[in-house]
C-alpha cells in the first residue's frame, strides 16, 4: 500500500496543479524545471522521513495511535454520524484519516499519510502564493525552496499530527480570500 499512495501522492499533485493552472488562471503548468526539482525534491525527502518514521512501533507513538483509534471508531453513517468516536482530538483530521482508510483500507501508516500530503500541499500553495503575493515566479520558488528544504518542516511532516492541515487550510483562507475586502 505505501508504493501506492506514493503514486496517489504524486498523481493528487499533479491534478492540483492543473486545476490551478488550467482552470484558475487559466495558463500553462510551469514548464521550469527549478519548480518540478523543488517539487519533487521536497516530495523525495518528506516520503523518507515517513519511511524512516515506521520503523518505529505505533504502540510507541502514542498521539498517532489515538489519532488511529478514533479514526477505526468513527462510524460515519451511525445515528450520531460524524461525532460517533466520541474524540478528544481534531474531529476533521480524524475525519481524513477516516477517508484514506476507507478507500485504501486502515493501517496505522493512514495517519501519516494525511500529514504527509498536507506537506506536498503547503509546499504548491506557497507557490501559489508567492506568484499571487509577489507576481514574481523567482520569488515563489525561493520560498517553496525554503519550506521544502527546511529539516523542521519535513520532520513534522512525517509526525501524524494536524498541524500541516492547519497550515494548509490558513494558506488556503489566503490564498481564496481577498483579505482587503473583508476589513
Amino acid at each position: 500500500t505505501i508504493t501506492t499512495l506514493l503514486w496517489c501522492s504524486g498523481t493528487i499533485c499533479v491534478i492540483l496543479m492543473c486545476i490551478e493552472h488550467w482552470i484558475i488562471q487559466k495558463k500553462p503548468l510551469p514548464s521550469a524545471p527549478i519548480f518540478w526539482l523543488i517539487l519533487l525534491v521536497g516530495l523525495y525527502l518528506r516520503w523518507q522521513e515517513i519511511v524512516l518514521q515506521g520503523t518505529v512501533p505505533l504502540s510507541l507513538q502514542m498521539t498517532q495511535q489515538e489519532y488511529f483509534k478514533n479514526a477505526i471508531a468513527m462510524d460515519l453513517f451511525s445515528p450520531k454520524g460524524f461525532y460517533s468516536g466520541l474524540f478528544s482530538q481534531d474531529p476533521f483530521f480524524i475525519f481524513l484519516i477516516k477517508v484514506i482508510g476507507q478507500l485504501f483500507g486502515f493501517s496505522p501508516f493512514h495517519v501519516y499519510y494525511v500529514t504527509f500530503s498536507s506537506s506536498v500541499l503547503l509546499l504548491l500553495l506557497s507557490y501559489w502564493l508567492g506568484l499571487k503575493i509577489f507576481q514574481n515566479e523567482w520569488f515563489s520558488l525561493i520560498g517553496t525552496s525554503f519550506l521544502a528544504f527546511n529539516q523542521l518542516l519535513i520532520r513534522e511532516s512525517a509526525l501524524g499530527l494536524p498541524f500541516g492541515l492547519e497550515a494548509c487550510l490558513f494558506l488556503l483562507l489566503i490564498y481564496f480570500g481577498d483579505l482587503r475586502k473583508a476589513g
